[in-house]
């Protein structure tokens, strides 16, 4: 298969960043197509559904996990990033993506 480009591609994740998403930055990250900056990921890599019991209470009951390309089991873990920025824009992580981005290609 051809890629769409051979840009130069970094993510900026952090704590918040979570489930599905993890799981798609490390196929990128696992195949070497992009490079992560920020702070490890939040860790989720279960489904749960939600069950109400006769008295009114409820239950979540696991019914799959992720795992990433290379069957890592993140849950609880996270992603590890490339490069840790502690992003002094809280308001502007663009900033810090770019910060990131410009100190590897430099």
């Amino acid at each position: 298969w051809l890629p769409l480009t051979n840009a130069p591609v970094v993510i900026f994740v952090d704590e918040k960043t979570a489930s599905a998403s993890e799981i798609f930055i490390s196929a990128l990250k696992e195949n070497q197509r992009a490079k992560l900056a920020g702070k490890r990921t939040f860790g989720k890599a279960r489904v749960q559904t939600l069950n109400q019991l006769f008295d009114g209470s409820g239950v979540a009951v696991t019914v799959s996990k992720y795992a990433t390309p290379k069957g890592n089991d993140i849950n609880m873990i996270g992603v590890e990033v490339d490069k840790e920025v502690n992003c002094p824009y809280p308001r502007d992580p663009m900033m810090c993506l770019k910060e990131a981005f410009d100190e590897w290609i430099d």
